[in-house]
C-alpha cells in the first residue's frame, strides 16, 4: 500500500506532485513500464507477445474452420445440383426413348430438357475450379445441342420421323448423362480429399492456441507482482484528478448561476410572457411582466390556474390549446389570440394581439412543466389587415375587386360541396363612362364611381358589390335566384341622377345570372354573367340580360356542341356534300355545290344548328379553310374521272373575308391539287357585304383578278337589292326559291323571272335558279333564258362516291313542262337577251355558313 505523505512536505511540493500526477494519468502505465527492470520488460514484452498471438491464432482457426465449411456448404449444394441434374438427365434420357408419333411425347421432351437446363445453367454460374469448369462446359454444349435438336423437331411426329429424331434425341441425352455423372464422381473425390486435409490442418492450429493461451497465463502472473508498485503511483494520480474535477464543478456552478440569474433578468424585462404550468393546468411560474400586461396582480401561486388569468372568452379555446399541448410532449403549439388588456398596445377594436407558444416540457427535469410564451403582436397584426385591405379593395371607391371576388367564389364552392345553395351574380358595364370621364375630369369621374358603388350597396344591402375596375361592376348575392328582380333592382339604382354631376344619369349593360350550384360553380357564374353583359350591350344602352338555370343548361350544351365541333374539324370528322349545277340546254354538268355535313356519333346534326354555333363561337375560319381544302381535292377526284370542266362552288363567310390569308389559303389549296385559279367559284350573300361593303369588294376584286368568279346567293331576299349588282364583282347571280313558288300558275311570276334574268344578262352576269323539283318549274326557267338550274329535279346532294345525275328528259321533260303551265301569252315566256362574250360562265353554291341559315321561304338542303 502506498504511504501518506510526511506532514513535514511543504504545501508546494504538494502541489507539484498533484501536478505531476494530474499530467502523468493518460499515459501512467507507460511511464511505469518505462522504470521496470530488463527481465521484466522482457517479460512485458513475451506476454504481450503471447496475447496477441493467441487471438490471431483463434482468428486463422476460425478463418480456417469457416472456409471448411463454406467448401463443404459449396460442395453440397454443387452436389445437390449434380444430383437434380442426373435425375433430370436421366428423366430426359427415358423422355428421348418413349419419343412416337401423334402424340406430345416431344413437348413433354423439351419440358423435362427445360428442367434439365435449368440445373446446368445453375451449376455454370458457381465458382468452380478449371477442371471442373470446363467438364460444366461440355456438358452445357451437349444440353445446347439436345435442345437444338427438340427445337428442329415438330410438336407430334409423324411415324416416319419417330425413329431418326429418336436416335439424336436419345444420342444427346446420352452424352448430357455421362456428362453429368463424370462431374459428380470428380467433385465427389475432390470434396473428401479436401475435406480431410483441412481438418488435419485445423488441429495442428488448434494445438498452438492452446500453447499460446498457457503461456499468456505464466507471464501475466509474473507481471502482476511487478505492477504492484505502478498500483501504488496510480493510485496517487487518481487522487490528483478527483481535486481537480472538484474545482471544476465549482467552476461550473458558479457559470450555472450566473446563467440563471442573466435568464432571470432577460425574462423580468421583457417584453413578452412567461408561464409555466403543470400538467393540471396549474401555475407553477409567473414572471413579473405577466402580471403587467394582464393588469391584475399574481399572488401566491398555490390553486392558480392558468384560466384565472385568460378572459372568459378566451378560456374554452386556450383549454383546448393546452391539451394538445399535452397530447405531444416536445412539441410546441402556437395559436394567435386577441384580449383586452389594459396595459398593452391595442387596435382601433381595443384588442391586443399576442402571437402564444406552448412548449411541452414536462419530460425535462429542469423544467417539468408546459412553458407559455406570448408575445404582444399587436403593430404587424394591423399593418397586415391594412395591407390585406389594399390587397382585396379598389382603391377608387373603397369596394371590393377582383382578388376578392376571386377569394369569395372560392369559399362559395368550399362550403358548399353538395351544390344545394343558389346565388345571384350581376355584371354591370356603363354606357358612356369614358366620354363622361373625359367631360368631367378624372377627380369627378372617380367620384361618379364611388357614389354609384355607394348607391349600389344601399339598394342591396344583403348582397356583396364589387368594383372590378374601370367602369365595371359586380354584385353578387347568395341565397337568391331572381335574376329578373335583381336587375331591375340595379336598373333603378342607377337611373338616379348624380350628387357628383347634377342632372346627369347614368345608365349601363347588366348581365344577370341565377342558378343553383348543382347546375353551375361559383366561377362560373361570372363567366356567364359577362357574357350575357355582352349580349346586352350589343343591344345597346341601358339594356339587361337576364340568364337562369334553363339557359345556363341550353349555354352549356351549345358549349359542348361547340367544343364537339372543334374536335371534329381538328381531326378531319367532317363531310362534304355535292348538289350538281346543270346547264339549262343540256342538262350537262358545269360545277357542284360543296355542302359541309356533320355527322356524329348518335344523329346527323343539321347545317342550320352548327354553322351559327360556328360563325359565333368564331370556328368558321377553321370550317371554312376545311370546306375549301377538301372540295379543291375532291374537285380534282371528279375532274380526273372524267369530269375534266367541272367547277367547284363554295360559300364565304364574312369572317372569312377578313381573314388576311383567305385567298392565299384558296391558291394554296388549288395549286396543291394542280388546278387553275378558274376551278373554284366563290359564293356569298348580300349579309355577308353589309357588314363591311367596302372591305368586301376589295377582297372579291382580287379574287377575280387572279381568276377565280364570284356569285352573289339568295338574291331577291333578305337585304339584297339591284343596287349590288352594280357595285359589287359577280360573275353570276343565284336567283332564291321563293321565285319558283307561283311560277308555273302567276304570270306575274314568270315575267318577274324572265326581267331579272334580262337585267342580269344586260350587266354581263350569268343567272342560276335554286331549288327547280318539278319538270314544269324546269321548263319556266328555261323559258325565262335561265343560264343554270339547281334542284333536287336534278340531282339530290350526295358524297362525293355516291354523285348521280337524275334521269335526263332532254327537250321532253320540258315540253311536258311547257304543257303544265297556264296558257299565258308568248312574251311572258320570252327569254331575255343573252350575255355577251365568252361562253357562259360555272355559278357559286352556297358556303357552309350562308347554307344553314333558316328561310322561311326556302327548304333547308337535304342533309341525308
Amino acid at each position: 500500500m502506498p504511504r501518506r505523505p510526511r506532514a513535514s512536505r511543504t504545501p508546494r511540493a504538494q502541489r507539484a506532485r498533484w501536478s505531476r500526477a494530474g499530467a502523468g494519468t493518460d499515459a501512467g502505465a507507460n511511464r511505469g513500464g518505462a522504470r521496470l527492470s530488463p527481465v521484466q520488460g522482457l517479460l512485458e514484452l513475451a506476454l504481450a507477445a503471447a496475447v496477441l498471438a493467441t487471438p490471431v491464432l483463434s482468428l486463422r482457426d476460425y478463418a480456417s474452420l469457416r472456409a471448411t465449411a463454406d467448401s463443404f456448404s459449396l460442395a453440397q449444394d454443387v452436389t445437390g445440383n449434380l444430383a437434380d441434374a442426373q435425375r433430370d438427365a436421366l428423366l430426359a434420357l427415358v423422355q428421348a426413348e418413349r419419343l412416337d408419333a401423334g402424340d406430345d411425347s416431344v413437348v413433354t421432351l423439351r419440358q423435362q430438357s427445360a428442367f434439365l437446363g435449368q440445373q446446368v445453367r445453375i451449376l455454370a454460374a458457381k465458382d468452380l475450379d478449371g477442371p471442373v469448369a470446363a467438364q460444366v462446359t461440355q456438358a452445357v454444349a451437349d444440353h445446347a445441342r439436345l435442345d437444338a435438336h427438340l427445337e428442329a423437331l415438330p410438336d407430334v411426329l409423324a411415324p416416319d420421323e419417330v425413329a431418326a429424331a429418336r436416335a439424336t434425341v436419345v444420342a444427346d441425352a446420352e452424352a448430357v448423362v455421362a456428362d453429368v455423372r463424370g462431374l459428380y464422381a470428380r467433385l465427389e473425390g475432390a470434396f473428401y480429399s479436401e475435406l480431410s486435409d483441412r481438418l488435419q490442418q485445423q488441429n495442428a492450429q488448434q494445438r498452438l492456441v492452446v500453447v499460446c493461451a498457457a503461456l499468456s497465463l505464466l507471464l501475466g502472473g509474473l507481471l502482476v507482482v511487478l505492477l504492484q508498485r505502478s498500483v501504488r503511483r496510480e493510485f496517487s494520480a487518481a487522487y490528483a484528478l478527483v481535486v481537480r474535477e472538484a474545482a471544476e464543478r465549482a467552476e461550473a456552478q458558479r457559470a450555472v448561476e450566473l446563467s440563471e440569474r442573466r435568464f432571470r433578468a432577460l425574462v423580468a424585462h421583457g417584453n413578452d410572457i412567461t408561464l409555466v404550468l403543470d400538467e393540471r393546468g396549474a401555475l407553477t411560474y409567473v414572471d413579473p411582466r405577466t402580471s403587467t400586461a394582464l393588469g391584475t396582480t399574481v399572488g401566491p401561486l398555490d390553486g392558480l390556474r392558468v384560466g384565472d388569468l385568460v378572459p372568459a372568452d378566451l378560456q374554452a379555446s386556450a383549454v383546448a390549446s393546452f391539451r394538445a399541448c399535452l397530447a405531444a410532449p416536445g412539441a410546441t403549439t402556437t395559436l394567435d389570440v386577441a384580449v383586452r388588456l389594459p396595459r398593452a398596445g391595442q387596435d382601433p377594436a381595443g384588442l391586443t394581439h399576442l402571437a402564444v407558444r406552448l412548449t411541452n416540457l414536462l419530460g425535462d427535469p429542469a423544467v417539468a412543466g408546459v412553458v407559455v410564451n406570448a408575445h404582444d403582436v399587436t403593430d404587424r397584426t394591423r399593418h397586415a389587415a391594412e395591407l390585406e385591405h389594399l390587397a382585396y379593395h379598389d382603391r377608387v371607391t373603397g369596394l371590393p375587386n377582383r382578388l376578392r371576388l376571386d377569394r369569395d367564389l372560392d369559399a362559395a364552392a368550399a362550403d358548399d360541396e353538395h351544390g344545394t345553395g343558389v346565388a345571384a351574380l350581376a355584371v354591370l358595364d356603363l354606357d358612356g363612362f369614358r366620354s363622361l370621364n373625359e367631360r368631367v375630369g378624372a377627380l369627378r369621374g372617380d367620384a361618379v364611381l364611388h357614389e354609384l358603388g355607394a348607391r349600389l350597396r344601399r339598394h342591396v344591402p344583403d348582397g356583396v358589390v364589387y368594383h372590378l375596375g374601370g367602369d365595371e361592376f359586380v354584385v353578387r348575392r347568395a341565397g337568391d335566384d331572381d335574376a329578373h328582380g335583381l336587375a331591375q333592382t340595379l336598373r333603378a339604382a342607377l337611373r338616379v341622377p348624380l350628387d357628383a354631376v347634377p342632372g346627369v344619369a347614368v345608365t349601363a349593360g347588366i348581365g344577370v345570372v341565377a342558378a343553383r350550384a348543382a347546375d353551375v360553380r361559383p366561377h362560373e357564374l361570372v363567366r356567364h354573367a359577362d357574357a350575357a353583359m355582352q349580349e346586352a350591350k350589343r343591344r345597346g344602352p341601358d339594356q339587361v340580360e337576364t340568364v337562369d338555370g334553363a339557359g345556363l343548361a341550353e349555354q352549356a350544351a351549345r358549349q359542348h356542341l361547340v367544343d364537339r365541333l372543334a374536335e371534329a374539324i381538328a381531326h378531319d370528322r367532317l363531310e362534304l356534300h355535292y348538289q350538281p349545277i346543270v346547264r339549262t340546254g343540256d342538262r350537262s354538268w358545269v360545277a357542284v355545290e360543296a355542302l359541309v355535313r356533320w355527322r356524329t356519333a348518335d344523329r346527323l346534326v343539321p347545317p342550320d344548328e352548327f354553322i351559327p354555333l360556328a360563325e359565333e363561337s368564331g370556328l368558321v375560319l377553321a370550317l371554312g379553310r376545311w370546306v375549301v381544302a377538301t372540295a379543291v381535292r375532291d374537285l380534282a377526284v371528279m375532274r380526273a374521272a372524267g369530269r375534266p370542266d367541272l367547277r367547284v362552288s363554295v360559300n364565304v363567310a364574312a369572317t372569312q373575308l377578313h381573314d388576311l390569308g383567305f385567298l392565299d389559303h384558296v391558291r394554296h389549296c388549288l395549286a396543291r391539287a394542280r388546278l387553275s385559279p378558274d376551278a373554284v367559284v366563290l359564293e356569298l350573300t348580300a349579309t355577308v357585304v353589309l357588314e363591311d361593303p367596302e372591305h368586301a369588294i376589295a377582297v372579291l376584286a382580287a379574287a377575280q383578278a387572279v381568276g377565280m368568279e364570284v356569285a352573289l346567293d339568295d338574291f331577291g331576299t333578305g337585304y339584297s337589292s339591284l343596287a349590288y349588282l352594280l357595285r359589287l364583282p359577280v360573275d353570276l347571280v343565284k336567283l332564291d326559291r321563293s321565285f319558283l313558288r307561283d311560277l308555273t300558275v302567276s304570270p306575274r311570276t314568270r315575267r318577274l323571272l324572265g326581267a331579272l334574268t334580262a337585267i342580269v344578262h344586260d350587266l354581263g352576269m350569268r343567272v342560276t335558279v335554286e331549288g327547280v323539283e318539278t319538270e314544269a318549274e324546269m321548263a319556266a326557267v328555261v323559258a325565262a333564258g335561265c343560264d343554270t338550274v339547281q334542284g333536287y329535279l336534278l340531282a339530290r346532294p350526295a358524297p362525293l362516291g355516291a354523285l348521280t345525275p337524275a334521269a335526263p328528259e332532254g327537250t321532253a321533260g320540258v315540253r311536258t313542262g311547257l304543257a303544265a303551265l297556264s296558257p299565258v301569252r308568248r312574251r311572258d315566256l320570252a327569254p331575255g337577251p343573252a350575255p355577251t362574250g365568252a361562253t357562259p360562265r360555272v355559278p357559286a353554291p352556297r358556303g357552309p355558313v350562308d347554307e344553314a341559315r333558316d328561310r322561311s321561304s326556302r327548304r333547308p338542303p337535304p342533309v341525308a
